[in-house]
């Protein structure tokens, strides 16, 4: 269910998820942080850890998307919406693990080829043979 074998492992972590959630929406978060970490499938334990920290990061962004909407001071305003992004940009990165770790590991780089009409190219790696002149 955490991605772990070890009991001793999901329950730290379901601990460290209730020490940073605020006491009077804690069941509730805990039961979405929850229900995030098992969605996510995790395959490992740091797949399981890193769902947790979306989690919390999701929870925080949305706490500050709050905030934001009822500031009216624009130093509220301006720190609010700070928060808002660097949350907002955390989460991304975050999504952007999850899928690398995830993909089967082989990076594919496409650069921009033109072949003439005529032409073939050649797909893989090209070595020039260490022939003499």
């Amino acid at each position: 269910m955490f991605g772990s074998e070890s009991f001793e492992f999901g329950e730290r972590l379901f601990r460290q998820a209730a020490a940073f959630t605020p006491a009077p929406t804690r069941e509730n978060a805990l039961d979405f942080t929850t229900s995030v970490i098992v969605g996510s499938k995790p395959k490992d334990a740091f797949e399981a850890m890193l769902a947790a920290q979306m989690a919390a990061v999701h929870l925080a962004t949305m706490r500050v998307a709050g905030t934001l909407s009822g500031a009216q001071f624009p130093r509220q305003i301006g720190s609010a919406g700070r928060s808002l992004n660097q949350l907002a940009r955390t989460f991304a990165m975050q999504m952007d693990t999850l899928k690398r770790d995830r993909s089967s590991g082989q990076q594919v780089v496409v650069k921009h080829v033109t072949v003439n009409e005529g032409g073939q190219a050649i797909v893989g790696d090209v070595r020039t043979g260490g022939g003499t002149r």
